[in-house]
């Protein structure tokens, strides 16, 4: 069942186009790590991470596994262990190895060296086994390495990080940072009852040959996102209005994403371009690093593609999107904000809703992580807070109501 809105949405507009960290943002460049993180647990622990409806709620999650056979996994440790107080638990390069390190230490959180085929099956094992699971590339983004990093996200990986561009040597200060940051976030992820499902074959089906610009669907997504957005694509029939997605993810690697998510839904996606018009039946994909807004043009509405400051905290931001949507097309949008960490799409989804807009939040029992869509609720956006598998359904029969 979906949680109804308590109330209607408050007669006050947030500011957009502005850079806006999240108040978890600001609670952790306050905060030592280390104060964030419970000593383990002894006797009994599972080693399972624990759902949180607050980003700044403190985890008791320490034992990490690294499964990599290049040189800077030593270095990586080493960094992990003095910047998180974490128990680096083992390094290991063959699957056996890495196996016998999670059964023997009950380890939380595994990252993995997601360019080595021979370690791949250990993301879904892990997944399944409730450990935490972070994919790691280390060759350029694009290419190999992106495609390294999707799969990896289909077979269970929270996230996917890039620590640079060379095999050797200690992990560049920017990359090992962006991962102990998402190992932040994957100490806070809730596993257990993660549904992982092989994608259907794909049943082409051609979009409109005309334009759409009668509505639009904007989907927002962070950690776990890839999943989420996948199984609420599925759903959708080839007459669906068209969409237009914003995943968090490093740039490179969406159009791989992109790509992979086309071959396994009824509707045609593709890796949004300035100027792409909407059409229905069609999924464009918000690029990496860029930020995306949906405007109109005459009788046609397009994607426009821009550079910028990171707004709440990311680029591309769902709330610039989810604004632009609100501006553009007002009640004749649907916005939804999926499983992420973090507060990126709460004013975007406010706008949507001031706006008459119809608009859904990924409820806590099927999100990875609650953070935005917590965020997103609590800030009146959310009008209610949906089951992944009911989303699809809610936002058909929001766009029938609204054609009537």
């Amino acid at each position: 069942m979906s949680s109804p809105r308590r109330n209607s949405p408050p007669n006050r507009r947030p500011a957009h186009g502005s850079e806006v960290d999240s108040d978890a943002d600001r609670a952790a460049a306050r905060e030592p790590v280390a104060a964030k993180l419970f000593p383990p647990e002894t006797g009994g622990s599972t080693g399972v991470p624990e759902a949180i409806t607050d980003d700044r709620t403190p985890v008791r999650v320490t034992k990490v596994a690294i499964a990599d056979a290049t040189k800077r996994a030593a270095s990586l440790a080493v960094t992990l262990q003095r910047e998180l107080d974490l128990d680096v638990v083992g390094i290991a390069s063959a699957p056996r190895q890495v196996e016998r390190l999670l059964d023997r230490h009950k380890v939380n959180v595994l990252v993995v060296d997601a360019e080595n085929p021979a370690l791949l099956p250990l993301v879904a094992s892990s997944c399944q086994a409730g450990i935490a699971t972070l994919a790691v590339v280390f060759s350029p983004a694009g290419g190999p390495s992106a495609a390294a990093a999707v799969h990896a996200l289909q077979a269970g990986a929270l996230d996917v990080v890039p620590i640079g561009a060379s095999r050797r040597g200690p992990p560049d200060e920017f990359f090992a940072g962006e991962l102990i940051d998402k190992i932040r976030v994957a100490t806070r992820a809730k596993l257990s009852g993660r549904r992982l499902s092989t994608p259907p074959p794909r049943h082409v089906s051609p979009a409109a040959s005309h334009d759409s610009t009668e509505r639009v669907i904007v989907v927002g997504a962070s950690t776990g996102g890839t999943e989420a957005i996948r199984t609420l694509i599925g759903d959708l029939p080839p007459t669906a209005p068209p969409v237009v997605v914003v995943q968090h993810m490093p740039a490179g690697f969406t159009r791989t994403f992109a790509e992979h998510l086309d071959q396994s839904v009824e509707v045609a996606v593709r890796h949004a371009a300035d100027g792409d018009p909407l059409r229905r039946g069609e999924v464009l994909v918000a690029p990496g690093d860029t930020h995306l807004r949906v405007v109109r043009q005459g009788q046609v509405a397009r994607v426009r593609t821009a550079d910028g400051p990171k707004v709440s905290g990311h680029r591309p931001s769902i709330d610039v999107l989810m604004s632009s949507a609100a501006e553009a097309f007002g009640a004749r949008a649907i916005g939804v904000v999926l499983t992420g960490m973090g507060r990126d799409g709460a004013d975007g989804l406010l706008a949507l809703r001031q706006a008459g807009a119809r608009t859904f939040a990924q409820d806590e029992a099927t999100s990875v992580v609650f953070g935005m869509p917590r965020a997103a609720y609590e800030n009146d956006g959310a009008e209610s807070l949906v089951p992944l598998e009911e989303l699809a359904a809610r936002i058909l029969g929001a766009v029938a109501r609204n054609a009537a």
